[in-house]
């Protein structure tokens, strides 16, 4: 049993491979630069998502794993000089607005989601808020979290006397990964929708 246990470990350290994404940068993914990620890096990146135990802490692990893979981007496009908000980053070469992020995190959740890492959630449509009178819009990736076992259960059975209800019973809360707020590698802001659509994780500038 051991030894099957060993196996299938280093079986699915050895399928890991270089990942390629494309980051957006210099506001509305103007440009954009193809990232690679080593399979060491995945790797880490593996052993820290799986870790998880429940949704509540995959969720704070996820904070710091977009800041690191954001950090190891910087290191191969100039994204690195991305700092929180609009208003920091001047005239920089490779600042980030909403959208590059919105957009380039969507590409890294689906990456972690492709790879079976992202266990208790799921990658959902982007968000938007809007600030007073309707101004200052902001957008942001988000995530689902997935029903549990015995929830998946209960709304099976439900399923087969109502299934026009499911579409709506199926869908868990929703959360936000928000990457804007902070300088390039630092962790993201991942909390609920509703909370973010109030204001949570900064303002929108």
């Amino acid at each position: 049993m051991k030894k099957l246990l060993l196996i299938g470990l280093f079986a699915s350290t050895a399928a890991l491979a270089e990942e390629r994404i494309e980051i957006c940068y210099n506001y509305s993914c103007a440009r954009t630069a193809t990232v690679v990620y080593s399979d060491e890096q995945l790797e880490r990146v593996r052993q820290w998502m799986l870790y998880a135990p429940d949704a509540a802490t995959e969720r704070r692990i996820l904070r710091g794993v977009m800041g690191k893979l954001y950090g190891w981007a910087g290191q191969q496009a100039p994204i690195s000089a991305d700092r929180g908000g609009n208003h920091a980053d001047d005239d920089a070469d490779g600042r980030m607005d909403c959208i590059d992020h919105t957009v380039s995190t969507t590409r890294l959740l689906k990456m972690l989601q492709a790879q079976g890492w992202l266990r208790f959630h799921r990658v959902a449509d982007l968000v938007e808020r809007k600030g007073a009178y309707g101004l200052l819009q902001h957008f942001s990736a988000s995530i689902e979290e997935r029903p549990g076992r015995l929830e998946e259960w209960q709304l099976s059975t439900r399923l087969l006397s109502a299934p026009q209800e499911a579409d709506n019973e199926l869908r868990g809360p929703r959360f936000v990964v928000d990457s804007w707020f902070h300088d390039n590698g630092q962790p993201a802001e991942v909390l609920p929708l509703e909370e973010w659509l109030e204001g949570g994780g900064g303002p929108n500038v």
